[in-house]
């Protein structure tokens, strides 16, 4: 893994996140009560966490499907990797979900298509770390967690498609046949929150399978001392 390319990841994160907070509250008028208000500024980080997580989830689907294939370990660190960061951005989703139902609404959760698949999706992929740490056998473990992360990510196109298929005022379509339905300063400031977000996925999914390699090779090292003593 190349410095420059960290530095590069991690500099387009910095200053479009940084630009974008300065878009949102600064260039960006507070929209009027019935838009949800002020709140509605939640808006430019809660979708592109949410697009965020779920690509780092169908990259999870697709290594699992390339490890059952080649059964290569590296597709299975890629695998587990882009789930973890997956669930990072998830729960960070979550919360600027809620926060945005309590400032609006006026209530924490609300039994919205949407929220309620997204959940599930969560849970899955909780459940996808939770399952891997009870098999020690590692190669039971990758064909097993690839599997299960293969079925978890079929919940991906059904949060998405929730609400085109479920009418709903808190996830309006926003990309759809007829166009974007934003104007073209909320479209600047959502797509410097979703380019930051994106660097940002990227880096720490180039510095997390860094880190696993490294470990990976420990193992087998420490594998290869301990036969020897055999």
């Amino acid at each position: 893994m190349k410095k420059g390319v960290v530095w590069v990841l991690g500099a387009i994160s910095v200053v479009a996140l940084a630009v974008s907070l300065y878009w949102i509250f600064v260039v960006l008028p507070i929209v009027s009560r019935e838009q949800t208000g002020f709140s509605q500024k939640i808006f430019y980080f809660h979708m592109p966490a949410a697009i965020i997580s779920f690509v780092a989830f169908m990259v999870t689907f697709i290594a699992s499907i390339l490890f059952l294939a080649k059964k290569d370990f590296k597709y299975d660190i890629l695998a587990y990797s882009s789930a973890e960061i997956g669930l990072v951005f998830g729960v960070v989703l979550m919360i600027f979900g809620i926060t945005w139902d309590k400032l609006a609404w006026g209530v924490w959760w609300t039994w919205d298509p949407r929220l309620v698949t997204y959940l599930i999706l969560l849970f899955l992929f909780g459940a996808y770390f939770f399952l891997r740490s009870m098999v020690s056998e590692r190669m039971k473990q990758a064909r097993f967690a690839a599997v299960f992360g293969i079925i978890a990510a079929l919940d991906v196109p059904v949060s998405f498609f929730s609400t085109r298929l479920i009418k709903n005022v808190l996830h309006p379509v926003i990309f759809s046949r007829e166009g974007f339905g934003l104007d073209m300063n909320m479209t600047i400031a959502l797509l410097l929150a979703f380019a930051g977000m994106t660097a940002l996925y990227v880096l720490m999914l180039m510095l997390k399978l860094k880190v696993e390699h490294m470990m990976e090779d420990v193992h087998v090292l420490k594998d290869m001392i301990e036969s020897r003593r055999d």
